[in-house]
């Protein structure tokens, strides 16, 4: 389902959904992607952050609700949080693993 604020931030939108798709099909062996995804999704998450502290302005010029645009960007953000901390202990594992074992 699309967001009635993702018409006005497609370039977000299109990354946030790059990188939940990314997400859903990274592999553990691939280091490089791992680390890249994460930090693909800390970028964004600030992005979203800053959004949700100017809501107010934002809101203003989108002519809509305040609180319903500052939650729309604080679900993004919360969610790109967790996917990047979620890939920070996937990356560690995946480095321990190559450093112990030679391969992942």
């Amino acid at each position: 389902m699309i967001s009635q604020y993702e018409q006005y931030f497609p370039g977000e939108s299109k990354l946030m959904n790059d990188i939940l798709n990314e997400y859903q099909n990274i592999k553990l062996e691939d280091i490089n992607g791992l680390d890249e995804l994460r930090r693909k999704s800390i970028i964004l998450a600030s992005n979203f952050i800053t959004m949700k502290s100017n809501a107010d302005i934002i809101a203003k010029k989108l002519s809509t609700n305040k609180t319903q645009f500052a939650d729309w960007c604080y679900q993004r953000y919360r969610l790109l949080m967790e996917i990047h901390t979620d890939l920070s202990v996937d990356l560690t594992h995946s480095r321990n693993d190559l450093r112990e074992f030679g391969n992942v």
